[in-house]
């Protein structure tokens, strides 16, 4: 039988043999008692990582944690929405909707400040799954007030979508290039890729056949181009390409 989310991520915490483990074992605590309902899961193993990243969730993916080389990281797929007085955020600050908190050797865990943010990364996806199943008309509301909430800076630096290339055989979808759109890292690499790179990135996402599997690979995409990854890991290749030709 296999080990439970919280077994495996006990297991995780229990690799690091210094201060990470430690750190990260208080910052999952803060984490699950900051809001009701928060499910921990483990998600995205691959040869490179098998034991794979403690995720926790609730109407979406609030937050993930990793032990880094120096330091240990909570990141907010949607934390640039997610008001922060104290400006706990540190890193990702780049993007227009991650925003991720690195915490170094000695440093002191702003717990007040951490559990306020993880209530509102809760809050903001509540609100999203809200807005999924609201009629069309309160959606777009909802998805309107969501984009007003991007700075001007954020929204003035967006390229036009129009100069992102896809791939040979499959175009780049609207939602992937938006997500590309969002960290600028992300974009960089998928336009230093050769076009068949980018198309198995698009084939891989286009390949999910339930749409949270379509949202986890666009995150997938977008973390790993940021990490210098150039093809989708452990995808065989695109049928299609081999198919046209």
């Amino acid at each position: 039988m296999g080990q439970s989310a919280s077994e495996q991520v006990d297991a995780i915490i229990k690799r690091a043999t210094d201060w990470r483990g430690e750190t990260l074992s208080r910052l999952r605590c803060l984490v699950t008692n900051a809001a009701p309902g928060i499910v921990e899961e483990v998600k995205w193993k691959k040869p490179s990582r098998p034991e794979g990243v403690p995720v926790w969730s609730r109407d979406g993916i609030v937050c993930t944690g990793e032990m880094l080389k120096g330091a240990v990281r909570l990141t907010f797929p949607m934390g640039a929405h997610v008001k922060d007085p104290r400006k706990v955020f540190n890193a990702r600050l780049d993007s227009a909707n991650v925003r991720a908190i690195d915490l170094h050797e000695g440093e002191k865990v702003p717990e007040a400040a951490l559990k306020a943010i993880v209530a509102g990364a809760v809050g903001v996806n509540v609100d999203s799954a809200q807005a999924k199943a609201a009629p069309n008309g309160k959606q777009r509301t909802a998805v309107k007030a969501a984009k007003n909430r991007l700075s001007p800076a954020s929204q003035s630096r967006r390229p036009s979508s129009s100069a992102i290339p896809g791939g040979p055989v499959h175009k780049l979808p609207p939602d992937l290039r938006s997500a590309l759109i969002d960290s600028p890292a992300a974009l960089k690499a998928w336009m230093d890729i050769t076009p068949l790179a980018r198309n198995e990135f698009i084939c891989w996402v286009e390949d999910a056949k339930q749409a949270p599997t379509r949202e986890r690979r666009i995150r997938r995409t977008q973390e790993e181009l940021e990490e210098g990854q150039r093809r989708p890991c452990c995808w065989p290749g695109c049928k299609h390409r081999e198919r046209n030709a």
